[in-house]
């Protein structure tokens, strides 16, 4: 585990300053209905997280519609970066990217950080210039553990320093919770510290998405919410998309990440022996004590 030690630490963020800004992008609000999803430019958006946390989920649910393959399963369905666009309403340009920890033998790290490292190019096609928001998926019914603080430690060296600046964080499973009658506030309230610390960083810009309602209002309710956060990501950040250029921190990222796996490696292959050498010695001693 050595090889996390020199990974920035959930400290960081919080030593981070507010961005103050004052623009306001083009938007017209057209009711006090919170169904009303805000007009105005074209949004890009990039989703990223761990393998089974409702990315693809979460892109159709943007998106409209059943663009992005999706299923219930421990085991990784995207493979590559794909990304839909979001027509009714408001325009919204929706990239989905495989997820972080995928358990595929097939997929290295390289791979899946350098798929995930394509977002902001894709972003910037067709006249625009970035990304508007960096949406983060976490599963609602799942604890946060210290692969969490992991992916997030990865997602931070991917995007760099301003990272937090751009986040949203989206819990899915909204239905899970829904079930168990809990809000996302009672949620929120028993959370590890590095949770904590990555809320105050991106200001509690939080969300919880239901992927599986089919209340035409709900879904709605949810997406107007999702869009005015963004705008006020965008706006909090001086009408600056985010259009850092991410190759060199990929190359930081993948070798941190290769080098914590061969400690996982030989960690797990040294005890494999000592095991192994345990049991020998068991079975070596039994003949002894049976001459006794």
């Amino acid at each position: 585990m050595a090889s996390w030690r020199n990974l920035p630490t959930m400290d960081y963020y919080m030593k981070k300053s507010r961005f103050n800004a004052y623009c306001v992008p083009a938007q017209t609000d057209t009711s006090n209905d919170d169904t009303t999803v805000p007009v105005g430019q074209r949004l890009n958006v990039v989703i990223i997280g761990r393998t089974g946390s409702g990315k693809s989920a979460t892109g159709n649910s943007i998106v409209g519609s059943r663009v992005f393959e999706s299923r219930s399963t421990p085991r990784a369905v995207t493979e590559t970066v794909q990304w839909a666009t979001r027509t009714d309403d408001r325009k919204m340009l929706v990239i989905d990217t495989p997820g972080i920890f995928d358990n595929r033998m097939n997929l290295t790290y390289d791979d899946i950080l350098t798929e995930i490292g394509k977002c902001v190019d894709i972003a910037k096609r067709g006249g625009s210039d970035g990304l508007h928001a960096i949406l983060l998926t976490i599963n609602a019914n799942c604890r946060l553990t210290n692969e969490h603080s992991k992916t997030v430690d990865i997602l931070h060296k991917i995007f760099g320093d301003d990272f937090a600046k751009y986040l949203i964080i989206i819990f899915t499973r909204g239905d899970a919770l829904e079930e168990e009658d809990m809000s996302l506030n009672e949620l929120l309230s028993n959370t590890p510290t590095f949770f904590e610390a990555l809320l105050s960083a991106c200001n509690h810009r939080c969300i919880l998405f239901n992927n599986k309602t089919a209340n035409v209002r709900k879904q709605r309710t949810q997406l107007a919410a999702l869009v005015n956060l963004i705008d006020k990501v965008y706006v909090d950040n001086g009408c600056q998309t985010f259009k850092a250029n991410i190759t060199d921190n990929l190359s930081t990222a993948v070798t941190t990440e290769e080098q914590h796996s061969r400690n996982l490696l030989f960690t797990g292959l040294a005890q494999h022996i000592t095991d192994t050498v345990n049991v020998t010695d068991v079975k070596s001693c039994r003949p002894n004590e049976l001459q006794n």
